[in-house]
């Protein structure tokens, strides 16, 4: 039996990869439509706050300086007792997957409302399409979180628990969490712990939506999973039954 996969909001992938080293223009995810031999990159082509491109070469070049004596004294500075900029338990950083600059206003009215105003929320710009959202509560930043996929327009925001020993502009981004749903399983299948299984190819299975017993209800199977945004999205996966012996 073939299990047919569907993104909620109606992701579509058509085969096509999430990731590489390109961006398709007008792309998204959870309403993605993306075109043939297009694919959605974490750290674009070019893109100076990325992880990767611009910044990596920047490393390298430094790491190849030979520096001076003067240059290589360092200066000693008492920062046992500083303060971080802002409480690591209520942001995350965020980056839009765009292939043209959004200022940071733009992303901020296109958040705030969907996030649904809450109290104490500022947008810190960080880079190309890179942002730092501070919450007033840990409770409104994870769930946030939690409900994504976000867009701005048809562009997917990806997100990071801040960490305030890493700069927003050197971290990675490597997958996206999504609400998918399983459709056309025989109902002896509808449990969590078949979903497990039957979920694992699409990528990190985080939760399944079950009653006590561990039984899933409805017409689908209610599942969230971090899938990789440099692989393509599945779309079905093809299931064997033992018991009868045939897919």
């Amino acid at each position: 039996m073939a299990a047919e996969i569907r993104s909620e909001g109606g992701l579509q992938d058509d085969g096509v990869g999430l990731g590489a080293n390109q961006m398709g223009g007008g792309v998204s995810l959870e309403s993605l439509q993306s075109g043939k031999g297009k694919t959605l990159d974490a750290t674009m082509a070019g893109d100076g706050a990325g992880s990767s491109g611009t910044g990596d070469q920047m490393e390298q070049m430094m790491s190849q300086l030979r520096l001076t004596t003067a240059e290589a004294t360092a200066v000693v500075i008492d920062d046992v007792d500083d303060l971080t900029l802002i409480d690591p338990d209520r942001a995350f950083v965020g980056k839009v997957l765009a292939p043209n600059v959004l200022h940071i206003e733009t992303i901020k009215s296109a958040m705030r409302p969907a996030w649904g105003n809450p109290k104490g929320l500022i947008f810190n710009p960080a880079g190309r399409n890179l942002f730092v959202a501070e919450f007033g509560s840990q409770a409104d930043r994870d769930r946030v979180m939690e409900g994504s996929p976000w867009m701005v327009g048809k562009h997917a925001v990806l997100m990071k628990k801040y960490d305030d020993e890493v700069p927003p502009t050197e971290v990675k981004f490597e997958s996206l969490a999504i609400w998918a749903r399983i459709l056309a399983l025989p109902s002896r299948l509808m449990r969590s712990e078949r979903g497990l299984e039957i979920a694992k190819p699409i990528g990190n299975v985080k939760k399944i939506e079950a009653d006590v017993l561990g039984r899933c209800w409805g017409p689908y199977m209610r599942i969230r999973v971090e899938v990789d945004i440099h692989a393509p999205l599945m779309r079905f996966v093809t299931v064997f039954s033992s018991h009868l012996q045939m897919t």
